[in-house]
């Protein structure tokens, strides 16, 4: 069970809060909502530039010197704040950002890639059958705009995603990059797959001794 303390929300905004009195009464909260005696992780939202960051992790570490939570964590923090509060309690667990949206990371802390090598066809395959899977059937255009699952993609998105993303490099910060090849969860009951390459209104997917048909557009 991990959760986060110290942000707030005043009128929608995200306002750093890192006082001590705050992220105790904040983790209480979170005990009382989730219904356990102690949190397993517990991580400082982000850095309160109006607190010390020495302030908030003694929080964090008294905590856990109570038995309210097990692990200490960090978030949004460079690698001199993940030493800083070293110094006070040890730290479990460290999340940054790490996204391919920006040109560099102002963090510092190593990164290692798992780049998920798969092909197109596994890829095309795959993204119909979690639409199945998740909405019962194939989504048109409308459909696609009303669902909120960021993972829901249509197969010809692929092409796209293809044409416009080059394999990671170490050239963009990484300090490791593990290729891991894909294998996708096969129904035992599908006897073969295939690729779709043009879509007339009608999906079937065969199985052994039965098809299903699914319809609907792109």
């Amino acid at each position: 069970m991990a959760t986060k303390g110290g942000l707030t929300r005043p009128e929608g905004r995200w306002v750093p809060d890192g006082r001590a009195k705050h992220l105790v009464a904040a983790c209480e909260a979170s005990r009382v909502a989730l219904g356990v005696e102690s949190i397993d992780l517990y991580q400082l939202h982000a850095p309160d530039p109006r607190t010390p960051l020495t302030t908030s992790v003694r929080a964090l570490a008294a905590l856990k010197r109570d038995g309210r939570i097990r692990g200490v964590g960090l978030s949004n923090v460079s690698v001199g704040q993940i030493e800083e509060a070293r110094g006070i309690v040890e730290i479990d667990a460290v999340q940054v950002e790490a996204s391919f949206l920006q040109e560099r990371w102002e963090h510092g802390v190593p990164v290692r890639c798992v780049w998920l090598k798969t092909s197109l066809e596994d890829a095309q395959v795959n993204a119909v059958a979690r639409m199945v899977s998740c909405c019962g059937r194939l989504l048109g255009p409308e459909g696609m705009r009303a669902v909120s699952d960021p993972a829901l993609l249509a197969p010809n998105a692929q092409f796209r995603y293809r044409r416009d993303l080059e394999p990671p490099s170490l050239a963009e910060g990484f300090t490791r990059i593990d290729e891991v090849a894909f294998e996708r969860r096969r129904d035992p009951s599908h006897t073969a797959r295939g690729v779709l390459l043009k879509y007339d209104g009608v999906l079937r997917i065969r199985l052994s001794r039965r098809e299903r048909v699914f319809r609907g557009g792109f």
